[in-house]
């Protein structure tokens, strides 16, 4: 297997202890690394849906949840919390450790071992999936181009080359079709799964395989507690830039209204979905903070400074399966994690029915 310039680098930092050295001296960097599934071993890469939800190992994730705890501060939502409300400097080589999507193998391999090291996590769930078990539209596109008996696709005026089953090709399909899912006005995708189902002959999977892939509630209920939180990934996870500000607004408060009903406390966090700046808009974070959350995540957008800190674009970046890369990471966050692009989208089109929205607060602005 070759190895890249990055992954003969990170080694050579964690073998010569320069990898610490190297994350003092980025000591007021705070680094968050956000996670979505883990695979439980080496032979269990394969998936029917999206095979780029999935990150480490269980083995691979428990070293990085031990390199953390051992030369890290890592910190619970809580411990955040305080800081933004009372103004107090986080501390010195702070991260924090996130999950995406709510999917079943977060309870099964990931809690387990966070509970078992005493490290703190935020898992964010997007409540439509958990109450209509349902996986997610990228696992339902992923699900029906691999399953197509089809070689060649017509769809929506574009041909998309398949090739046969397990083609490379494929993947770049999936690709290309989760790109017009988040980009494109929900006006224009809503329907998209359901017309690519047919235009490739496959039947949707029913309720009950997917709910295998999703945690349930009491899951989640479980979850919770030694440092593990619970945060909102919106409702129905359509990209918030795609939607007009009313209806990016009842996404954000079904989702913490349904938490807080099946939780019994308070919602604080929310992460916006795919959670690039092309991918939400500046209003998203006024709207935020009016439907009552504290914090707002991003994701792929970089690492955070802890002396100013932006409550409503907290930035996460995703974690490499190696040590030495994730080590890396840490001890070079800016060279080793790549930011999406600069700028919170505008508007991508006129918004209808905009309501009364604060804009960011002043002092969460960067």
């Amino acid at each position: 297997m070759r190895v890249g310039k990055k992954e003969l680098l990170s080694q050579l930092l964690l073998r010569t202890g320069l990898a610490n050295v190297a994350r003092w001296i980025h000591r007021d960097q705070m680094v968050i690394f956000n996670y979505h599934r883990l695979r439980r071993d080496e032979r269990s890469g394969f998936t029917e849906f999206d095979s780029a939800t999935f990150g480490p190992t269980q083995d691979q994730f428990h070293g990085h949840m031990k390199w953390l705890k051992s030369n890290s501060q890592v910190l619970s939502e809580a411990e955040l919390l305080e800081s933004v409300r009372t103004g107090r400097k986080l501390p010195p080589r702070s991260v924090m450790v996130t999950f995406d999507d709510g999917y079943s193998d977060n309870a099964d391999l990931a809690v387990p071992i966070l509970k078992d090291l005493g490290v703190p996590a935020l898992l964010f769930i997007p409540t439509g999936a958990i109450e209509q078990r349902q996986l997610g539209w990228w696992d339902l596109t992923a699900f029906v181009i691999k399953k197509t008996p089809l070689q060649t696709l017509q769809f929506r005026g574009e041909s998309f080359d398949l090739g046969p089953a397990q083609d490379p090709r494929r993947a770049e399909v999936i690709s290309r079709l989760h790109r017009m899912m988040k980009l494109q006005p929900h006006s224009r995708t809503e329907k998209l799964v359901a017309e690519l189902s047919t235009a490739c002959r496959v039947a949707l999977p029913d309720s009950e395989k997917s709910s295998q892939e999703l945690m349930t509630w009491a899951q989640i209920r479980e979850a919770t507690g030694s440092g593990i939180s619970i945060g909102s990934h919106t409702h129905t996870h359509r990209v918030l830039a795609t939607l007009d500000l009313e209806d990016q607004r009842q996404e954000l408060v079904i989702s913490k209204a349904i938490l807080e009903e099946k939780l019994g406390q308070t919602i604080h966090s929310i992460a916006y979905p795919v959670g690039g700046y092309e991918h939400f808009h500046r209003e998203t974070l006024g709207l935020a903070q009016s439907a009552g959350y504290e914090l707002g995540f991003s994701y792929h957008t970089g690492v955070n400074s802890t002396e100013s800190l932006n409550r409503f674009d907290i930035r996460r970046i995703s974690a490499p399966d190696s040590i030495p890369l994730f080590s890396s990471s840490l001890a070079l966050p800016k060279l080793y994690s790549q930011r999406r692009c600069d700028q919170v989208a505008p508007a991508a089109y006129p918004l209808a029915h905009q309501p009364t929205v604060l804009s960011a607060p002043a002092e969460t602005v960067q």
